[in-house]
């Protein structure tokens, strides 16, 4: 037997119901006190680097060099209904091997994309090579035996329960609100692999660990 249709009165309005929901939610916005802001009162306390540079300290060593990009690209003063931080860096560690990261913040007012990306999420990866070929390792181009590492947390609905890959304390980044200084403290995890893909092998190195890194954007 099909499937009974509904008339088109009960898909208007049901359309316009659901409409009216979503659009009750987002009509919040951020100045719903239980939305998160992109911007935090502090940063962690890390040392805090000359104009255009990264501080960072990962696999035990201390490194600092010059941010790829850095700043507010979805500005809350634009009222834009996304708000997003994004940052990048790469550097060699003490082995020559190149390594690089990527720093994102996001907070969303586009309720139906939460069930996918979240209200906010909170993202540091660093990709890592066994040469040293800085701009494979800025492009995100791994070697097959050094996948990228990432930790991650996010809200799906604001207040929501915290979803966490890796460790840390929320928020992972930290920006303040001049849009110019920012600073993540995380634990960085083994990426999670596709499902039924043989991503890792037995001699995959896994780059994973504490991250620190202090970023100040360049005028």
């Amino acid at each position: 037997m099909p499937i009974p249709r509904p008339s088109s009165r009960v898909v208007v309005t049901a359309a316009l119901a659901a409409l009216l929901v979503v659009g009750a939610a987002a009509a919040q916005g951020f100045d719903d006190p239980d939305y998160a802001q992109l911007f935090s009162d502090s940063l962690h306390d890390l040392p805090m680097p000359e104009p255009g540079r990264f501080w960072l300290e990962f696999e035990g060593e201390v490194h600092e060099g010059e941010l790829r990009e850095c700043g507010v690209v979805l500005d809350p003063a634009a009222g834009d209904d996304w708000h997003r931080f994004d940052a990048s860096g790469s550097w060699l560690n003490q082995a020559g091997q190149a390594r690089a990261f990527e720093v994102i913040r996001f907070v969303s007012d586009v309720v139906p994309s939460w069930r996918h990306i979240g209200h906010e999420t909170d993202r540091v990866s660093v990709t890592s090579r066994l040469d040293g070929d800085l701009a494979l390792a800025a492009s995100g181009s791994i070697d097959a035996a050094m996948p990228r590492a990432r930790a991650e947390a996010m809200r799906v609905e604001p207040q929501g329960d915290l979803r966490m890959h890796g460790a840390g304390d929320a928020p992972l980044t930290r920006i303040l609100a001049d849009g110019m200084h920012a600073t993540v403290v995380a634990v960085l995890d083994v990426h999670p692999a596709p499902p039924n893909h043989d991503y890792y092998t037995d001699d995959t190195v896994h780059v994973t660990g504490p991250i620190a890194i202090a970023m100040r954007c360049a005028p």
